[in-house]
């Protein structure tokens, strides 16, 4: 966490991979069968992910109050107030048994911010061409995918959720994971 689109990108490039696109990434998350969530359909969340609980209200009620407000995603504890180790919720992992796709932090991903159009059906479109100023002056952003500790929306949580920051930007609440080809 805490690191920019771009130092996330130029370290997955120095491990031989890359950041995943959009595409990859919710096909990690999502399957073929297009589930809700990682796990599934069901929207029970304890055991299943790190979001913002009672632990995380708590914390930001003390540390952020003007931020937090008196919002929560649930009312259980699920034992961090902020970030989890990794791997923490196995209950939450993706048919294809990758873990913290929903929850913990936002992650990076490779596509530029684009709206969908829609009807258009495309494959694995990864936005337009990235410029650090538009024509009218707007920066092109990033895409980031998956929710974080802080999340208090469920659709935040959800592998089709889609959210953009400008690729210099660092927070608590963005991470990144690496895409590499399979070792023979």
């Amino acid at each position: 966490n805490c690191i920019s689109w771009r130092e996330a990108s130029e370290y997955c490039k120095l491990q031989n991979g890359a950041l995943p696109t959009e595409a990859q990434w919710e096909f990690a998350a999502r399957g073929s069968s297009q589930l809700k969530f990682p796990w599934g359909d069901d929207e029970h969340l304890e055991a299943r992910l790190n979001a913002c609980g009672s632990e995380c209200l708590a914390w930001g009620m003390k540390n952020d109050p003007k931020n937090f407000g008196n919002r929560k995603m649930y009312g259980f504890d699920d034992h961090f107030e902020t970030l989890a180790p990794v791997g923490q919720f196995k209950a939450g992992a993706s048919q294809f048994g990758i873990e913290d796709l929903s929850g913990n932090v936002f992650e990076w991903v490779q596509d530029t911010w684009a709206r969908y159009t829609p009807g258009e059906r495309v494959t694995d479109p990864q936005g337009p061409p990235f410029q650090e100023r538009t024509a009218d002056g707007e920066r092109g952003e990033r895409v980031v995918r998956g929710g974080a500790w802080n999340s208090v929306d469920l659709v935040w949580l959800r592998p089709t959720f889609r959210w953009h920051r400008p690729p210099h930007y660092r927070t608590h609440g963005i991470g990144f994971r690496c895409v590499v080809a399979p070792r023979s």
